[in-house]
């Protein structure tokens, strides 16, 4: 239960951040990561959770990449999913969240509200995957 409080609460007030000003929250990390280290400990994993940052790291390296195309905000919040989840929980988010970010690209595109090179906020799409993932599980 404390694991979904941290997840809705982290992404929620990501979330409104990147809607409102296109950005992530940064006092917003360190606060987080000490609850979710605190969590991912007391759950016991060891070794096997640094796989749970991959998802993370490549994001933030697609984003090196791409010279900014996907924000580091991005990457950083989902590298934050890496520290309470399991690395199956956050590919399966990460996933449901690039499907979401699709079809909402989609629609915009359909009625024109916005062209195929312009941004818009993903980690709404994270916190809708998150939620949907733990309602369904």
């Amino acid at each position: 239960m404390a694991k979904i409080i941290w997840l809705i609460s982290f992404l929620g007030v990501n979330s409104i951040q990147d809607i409102r000003c296109r950005r992530v929250w940064l006092p917003s990390f360190p606060l987080f990561l000490a609850a979710g280290i605190y969590l991912g400990i007391g759950q016991g994993r060891g070794a096997s959770q640094l796989a749970a940052f991959l998802p993370g790291l490549f994001l933030l390296a697609a984003g090196k990449a791409t010279k900014g195309a996907i924000g580091i905000g991005d990457g950083l919040t989902v590298l934050m999913l890496g520290v309470c989840c399991s690395p199956g929980e956050v590919c399966e988010i990460v996933l449901a969240a690039l499907m979401l970010g699709a079809g909402w690209a989609m629609i915009l595109l359909i009625i024109k509200k916005k062209g195929y090179r312009q941004e818009f906020p993903w980690i709404p799409c994270l916190f809708l995957a998150c939620v949907i993932r733990m309602v369904t599980v």
